[in-house]
């Protein structure tokens, strides 16, 4: 009888634990601070998700966020993020500094920057961040700036978009 009360409280917990999810996205958000002019770029990925797409590219785990984390692990994930996401302000490429990362529960924050930016007309996002290993990946890209706010998703097939004023 125990046994069986052990199994029933073990099956739900090995039925959905370290199962892959259906739905693989990630949210970008740019504010332009007006102050500084620069844009603020926080970008939210799976923790597992990027793990895995890094895992694919290197050939081995870099055990994200993780005790053991592999020294080399934060050069990978931004070499990763600085090939897969370019802004381009005013139809000029933009120079995008990688500031950081930060590990929260199961996500992945990353912070970039692009400075002097007093004004703009238009944006342009490429991203296609973890799009070579997950087909159905969307990265959804929020900008706010000066009062207004727009939203716009990239896929697989789609990985540009537009922001105009």
């Amino acid at each position: 009888m125990k046994y069986l009360y052990l199994l029933t409280l073990l099956i739900p917990i090995l039925a959905f634990s370290d199962q892959p999810h259906k739905y693989y996205v990630s949210n970008t958000l740019i504010e332009h601070d007006v102050i500084s002019g620069n844009l603020e770029i926080t970008i939210k990925l799976f923790t597992d998700d990027m793990e895995r797409s890094l895992t694919d590219t290197a050939m081995h785990r870099l055990f994200l966020g993780e005790v053991h984390e592999l020294p080399y692990a934060a050069d990978s994930l931004k070499s990763y993020v600085l090939n897969h996401f370019t802004v381009t302000v005013n139809l000029r490429p933009a120079s995008v500094h990688y500031l950081g990362r930060e590990y929260v529960n199961d996500m992945v924050y990353c912070y970039l920057e692009v400075a002097s930016v007093p004004d703009f007309q238009s944006i342009e996002v490429h991203n296609h961040l973890l799009c070579e290993t997950f087909p159905g990946q969307k990265n959804v890209v929020e900008l706010s700036a000066a009062g207004w706010k727009q939203t716009e998703i990239c896929d697989c097939t789609r990985q540009q978009i537009s922001f105009r004023k």
